[in-house]
């Protein structure tokens, strides 16, 4: 029996194929090394890489269950939401927002404000060493990527540009 999972997966697994294919077509600038340019297809390839293995984890839990014969009872299912799942939700919109909010206010700003949405969404009880952990972290990713690698990050507008090029 082929459940919603497996087609989830593959249809992932089916994407992420199609986009590495199609972005053989892009001209990558230099061919010396790992730039700024290659990372896109190295997110492709590892994200190809772990859709693959849930693929044929889902395909061994189907025909594992298929020769114990277990019959699932499909009874009635709960229509509250769980803490949990409430909390999924709310990791979704936020990464959504994310997304939208980051050309305006920039990829430092954006990232700031996103980590301290995770660290109270997660219920961490140390907040001052997951923001201090966290500030660190963004720093260090930002002037990789901005200084070392030359990496375009959005930077934002007013404020934020300015807040941007101070960094990197």
């Amino acid at each position: 029996m082929i459940t919603g999972d497996l087609i989830i997966r593959f249809c992932i697994f089916g994407l992420f194929s199609w986009l590495y294919i199609v972005s053989g077509d892009i001209s990558m600038g230099s061919k010396r090394g790992i730039g700024a340019a290659s990372w896109p297809q190295i997110l492709i390839v590892v994200i190809i890489f772990i859709s693959l293995v849930l693929v044929i984890q889902e395909i061994y839990k189907i025909i594992r269950k298929s020769k114990n014969k277990i019959k699932i009872d499909q009874g009635k299912k709960d229509k509250v939401l769980t803490d949990q799942q409430k909390r999924l939700y709310i990791a979704m919109l936020i990464s959504i927002l994310f997304i939208v909010f980051l050309l305006k206010i920039g990829f430092f700003v954006s990232m700031l404000i996103i980590l301290i949405s995770f660290i109270f969404l997660m219920k961490f009880e140390h907040i001052p060493v997951a923001l201090i952990i966290g500030l660190v972290s963004i720093l260090i990713i930002t002037l990789v990527f901005g200084r070392v690698m030359n990496v375009p990050l959005p930077r934002g507008v007013s404020i934020f540009r300015d807040i941007s090029y101070w960094l990197y």
